[in-house]
């Protein structure tokens, strides 16, 4: 059997089989993407869902404390949803302490500042992993007890 030649390959046939909505063509390099350059043209496909925030929240018991491990974005819609887990987590508590655990954060917004200031004057205690959640936590600590300060001096 006799195969016939390959035909020559030109770089733009392959846009051929992709849908070319998903691409932006821009001289720009926008955050949360990936770039890809070929053949002198350079293309930057974007991933929406990395732009949204992700936040998890686990529950561990033992018979001393309740930890809370929370890991990822705290924004906005997050923030909401780390205070009622602190609700809920503290109803049965049976004498153990509360503990919110810290790992791996990567963004704190306004929203979350408020929520772990709110926590820090509810009397629940911070465990942090890493710079950043250590650095905002011991900030809102010292907020927190600032204003305690200032509404015990009124």
């Amino acid at each position: 059997m006799i195969s016939s030649p390959p035909r020559s390959f030109d770089i733009f046939d392959a846009f051929n089989s992709f849908d070319l909505d998903i691409f932006e063509f821009q001289p720009s390099f926008p955050e949360n993407s990936a770039t890809y350059g070929f053949a002198g043209l350079v293309c930057t496909l974007r991933y929406p869902q990395w732009e949204e925030g992700m936040l998890k929240i686990s529950l561990i018991d033992s018979a001393r404390q309740r930890r809370l491990v929370v890991e990822g974005k705290l924004i906005a819609p997050w923030a909401a949803e780390l205070r009622n887990a602190c609700q809920e987590a503290s109803a049965d508590l049976y004498g153990r302490e509360l503990v919110i655990e810290m790992k791996h954060i990567t963004t704190i917004s306004q929203e979350g500042e408020n929520v772990i200031l709110e926590l820090i004057n509810g009397g629940i205690r911070f465990r942090c992993h890493g710079v950043f959640a250590k650095h905002v936590v011991k900030e809102l600590t010292r907020r927190a007890s600032r204003n305690l300060g200032v509404r015990a001096g009124d």
